[in-house]
């Protein structure tokens, strides 16, 4: 990737290509680079400012001015978020706008993609021509965000200078990019663990409601919160955050056993 022609492929994945003693040397040098920094990336307990934090340490590498971070969100849509500087956000946005562009490639093909002079790119002229013209740019590296099965996003470096990533450059942020990744779904499970753990509590919770009003046991309290969720067409979670806050839960109209005596109000009611 040394030479104009490498550089200007359509794709250079960096480090599948290196020998095992290249890449021995690769991670002496990756984890001399601001390893404690890196470290601090798994215990960050946000997306949004883990993110952040890993756009700044790119943008430490060498040649680096800003750094975007863009992920897939729902509906397989691609966001820009998080970013060193406007720029860098506006250089990603601009490839979603126009459908085309090297993070639009590296998230699709599994790749790194390095464009040393953008003034001189033909792949994704209209994109190119405008980041040359109205953000200053010339130079960048996309990286994809990847975990085993899952594809993220990707980690987008941009220079003003034309050829301003060495080869350890792209390496180093090769490497970087796959921390990252794994740094990324690792926070994406706690908090989905977090989240189920949080309803499974809230749901148990209008289970005991019910059951103490109605006199119902735990699986019939369970299916009249369903029954509700299903009728309604509203996730079970929301059905017992209602019954939870308010004592109340409309569309519950009917149970499988008769209620207590207690003097109690009905909830359908």
């Amino acid at each position: 990737m040394r030479g104009k022609k490498a550089a200007r492929s359509s794709a250079a994945c960096a480090a599948p290509g290196r020998s095992r003693q290249e890449r021995s040397g690769m991670a002496t040098a990756f984890g001399n680079w601001h390893a404690d920094s890196l470290r601090t990336l798994e215990q960050i307990s946000t997306l949004p400012e883990m993110l952040q934090r890993a756009a700044e340490l790119a943008a430490e590498l060498s040649g680096a001015d800003v750094v975007g971070v863009s992920l897939i969100t729902g509906h397989q849509q691609i966001h820009t978020t998080a970013a060193t500087a406007d720029l860098a956000a506006r250089a990603d946005q601009l490839q979603v706008e126009l459908a085309e562009g090297p993070l639009l490639h590296a998230i699709g093909r599994q790749v790194v993609v390095y464009l040393d002079d953008l003034a001189d790119e033909i792949r994704w002229s209209g994109w190119s021509a405008r980041v040359v013209a109205e953000l200053g740019l010339r130079s960048m590296l996309s990286y994809q965000l990847f975990t085993e099965g899952e594809v993220l996003g990707a980690l987008s470096i941009y220079s003003a200078k034309p050829h301003a990533f060495d080869l350890d450059v792209v390496d180093t942020g090769y490497l970087f990019a796959a921390h990252v990744g794994v740094a990324v779904s690792q926070l994406k499970e706690r908090d989905s663990l977090r989240s189920a753990i949080a309803s499974r509590t809230l749901i148990g919770q209008a289970e005991g409601i019910l059951m103490e009003r109605y006199g119902l046991d735990g699986d019939a309290a369970f299916n009249a919160l369903r029954r509700v969720s299903q009728n309604r067409n509203t996730k079970l979670r929301e059905i017992a955050a209602e019954l939870v806050e308010t004592r109340r839960l409309e569309g519950l109209t009917d149970t499988p056993s008769r209620p207590r005596e207690t003097g109690g109000d009905n909830l359908g009611r």
